[in-house]
């Protein structure tokens, strides 16, 4: 039985305590570790997740990373703060304060199940709710979301991120990038370096940053992740390698995409991608759009992979139309039904 998302359990109340939040406390409305994957035959674990925002929101957002809920600190920000919007975040399993899971290899179709266990724990079930968004492996989760709740979604968008219709790698500079954190003895200085040298574009990185201070966005970037290494978690090796197993194998089929589309129709659907994208090649991601029949695409020129942190307030301007056009999609559908 889901458990209503005004009540929060004396565990949820205990880990809130355990685990301040890194993102706005005065948005924050509730928080905790989610207890999943009992209903599926495994020992239980826990997903972290915050929401902020209103309770009582009809606008909820689900937001979904391959890193922690702090990513999405430029959308929390805007989002939260507007009338009637919920904004759950969550870190997915083998990251930040989440549990690592069972042990072995992650597969997206099973962290999609968390994240239907963490939707039903907070009452997130009701038809025609959720505007999804997700980046990287958190799209790929979503893909597999859409498959198992088609009925609750109004909205997705699929930013960064690719199908796999057989077992791939990332690019070579990723791949060297991971071995070289596994492998070497590097200061968390040097690793921030090398995740913001592979999340941004080297001419957004070496422009002047938007906020007066004179320095780069390299600069911003880099002391922004340096202290959100130190406030969180340690990743463990287990997490990274689940994680890193899980992008791998992820396989959506054009006929699985398919059924995705028809499942959530009247549902908007929109990917979006960068032109600099140096994790998820470009061709990827036109070729999940190519098996999405009906779903918008956008492409930014010179946009790198983590486009809700380099051009946030455009990034948040898509959303909200988005989010509009899925809620004007499924009333029209709507009344069509109603009047036939």
């Amino acid at each position: 039985m889901a458990t209503s998302s005004l009540t929060a359990p004396a565990t949820a109340a205990a880990d809130s305590l355990e685990y301040p939040t890194v993102l706005d406390e005065k948005t924050c409305v509730r928080k905790g570790r989610c207890p999943v994957g009992k209903s599926r035959g495994s020992t239980s674990y826990r997903i972290y997740y915050e929401v902020h925002g209103s309770l009582e929101a009809t606008h909820k957002m689900v937001f979904s990373f391959n890193n922690t809920c702090f990513a999405w600190s430029n959308q929390v920000e805007y989002f939260a703060k507007k009338p009637d919007h919920a904004v759950l975040v969550f870190d997915n399993r083998g990251v930040g304060n989440s549990d690592t899971g069972p042990i072995g290899l992650y597969k997206t179709s099973d962290m999609a199940r968390d994240v239907v266990d963490l939707l039903d724990f907070l009452g997130w079930n009701v038809s025609r709710s959720l505007h999804l968004i997700g980046v990287s492996m958190g799209g790929m989760i979503l893909q597999e979301l859409c498959l198992l709740i088609p009925g609750r979604i109004i909205s997705v968008v699929f930013t960064s991120t690719k199908a796999g219709d057989k077992l791939s790698f990332p690019p070579l500079n990723v791949v060297f990038m991971f071995g070289r954190i596994l492998m070497s003895k590097s200061s968390p200085e040097e690793r921030m370096s090398l995740f913001v040298n592979r999340l941004f574009p080297a001419a957004f990185l070496d422009a002047p940053a938007s906020d007066g201070s004179g320095r780069t966005n390299r600069e911003v970037k880099e002391e922004l992740l340096l202290s959100h290494h130190y406030t969180r978690r340690p990743q463990p090796l287990s997490g990274l390698l689940g994680q890193l197993s899980a992008v791998t194998s992820h396989m959506c089929s054009p006929e699985a995409l398919g059924r995705l589309v028809a499942s959530v129709a009247p549902a908007k659907i929109l990917v979006l991608m960068g032109t600099a994208d140096d994790v998820v090649p470009l061709a990827d991601c036109l070729k999940l759009h190519s098996c999405l029949p009906g779903a918008e695409l956008v492409v930014w020129e010179d946009g790198g992979h983590a486009l809700c942190s380099q051009v946030p307030e455009r990034h948040n301007r898509l959303l909200e139309r988005v989010m509009q056009e899925g809620q004007e999609a499924i009333a029209a559908a709507s009344s069509s039904a109603s009047t036939a």
